[in-house]
């Protein structure tokens, strides 16, 4: 019994120490001391690309290279992610979720402790807050205009493949919207359409009817909310909702809460599908391939 609860921790550390890395990233940068050039210092949040349908584009920063999107993939400031046609996307925040429908062009703007900032070039990009510390910034930037996030919620922003205009949708929550000189607040069920560059036109528009991607979205938010592992881990750290697809938990007296993963051999080592990537600074992550899901499924 205490092998098999050792195995099950053992696995549990190998899962879940990609997802703490920011966490302990961040507090390792608080006792450091002071460096001379902040270019020094890795990024302290790092986003997960935790699903992919059909073909995902992936632009790292500093490159020019397209490359195809994988799962797991981390990204920070500068990355670019597009959906082609037929496609979709999601990135984890752990108090986030942002989905990227098809046909959309969307970069990482600014990714920091308390600052989120995305850019849409086109396309469509629905935004989940599930919990907004105090300090938090979340700000979705268009050929139009901005929003930034006012109040818990989901948010979602088309923009025209042209450029021209911008549809803001608040769903529920509360968020302001920006164009030029012009700000407003939009709370739940309302919508506005900022058309134009130079002399932005803002106007209220009805909130549209669901679409099978709004659709897809809430189920995906359903999934996050009634995970089982959010009484046992963290809701902030990126990716706790895999553990209960690959493993269950279990009372143990001596030990208190165990994840038991499912269909692991006992000797199973951690890592050993995937590869090591180096992602704009940080130290090397370890970027897991299906293999290695097929082996916990």
């Amino acid at each position: 019994m205490r092998k098999t609860i050792a195995a099950a921790r053992i696995v549990l550390f190998a899962l879940l120490m990609p997802l703490f890395f920011v966490s302990f990233l961040k507090a390792q940068s608080n006792d450091a001391p002071p460096q001379s050039s902040t270019d020094d210092n890795p990024p302290s949040r790092v986003a997960r690309l935790s699903f992919t349908k059909g073909n995902v584009s992936f632009l790292r920063a500093g490159l020019d290279q397209w490359s195809q999107a994988t799962p797991n993939f981390p990204v920070t400031t500068g990355d670019r992610i597009y959906a082609d046609k037929k496609a979709r996307a999601e990135l984890e925040l752990g108090l986030y979720a942002v989905r990227i429908s098809e046909s959309t062009d969307l970069t990482v703007t600014n990714l920091s402790d308390q600052i989120i900032q995305l850019g849409v070039q086109q396309g469509t990009v629905r935004v989940s807050v599930y919990e907004q510390p105090s300090g938090d910034t979340i700000e979705i930037d268009t050929p139009n205009g901005a929003l930034t996030v006012l109040k818990t919620g989901t948010f979602r922003v088309d923009v025209d493949p042209s450029g021209d205009f911008t549809l803001v949708s608040v769903n529920s929550g509360a968020a302001e919207i920006t164009a030029g000189t012009q700000s407003q607040t939009l709370r739940s069920a309302e919508a506005a359409k900022l058309t134009g560059h130079n002399g932005v036109e803002v106007v209220s528009v009805p909130l549209p009817r669901p679409d099978d991607f709004d659709k897809w979205s809430e189920e995906r938010d359903k999934h996050i909310s009634a995970s089982a592992s959010a009484r046992y881990v963290s809701r902030g750290t990126p990716g706790f909702e895999d553990l209960d697809e690959y493993g269950e938990w279990q009372e143990v007296a001596e030990y208190g809460p165990v994840w038991y993963p499912f269909g692991v051999a006992a000797t199973w080592i951690p890592y050993r599908f995937g590869h090591y990537f180096n992602c704009g600074g940080l130290p090397l992550l370890a970027v897991h391939c299906k293999e290695r899901r097929q082996r916990l499924s």
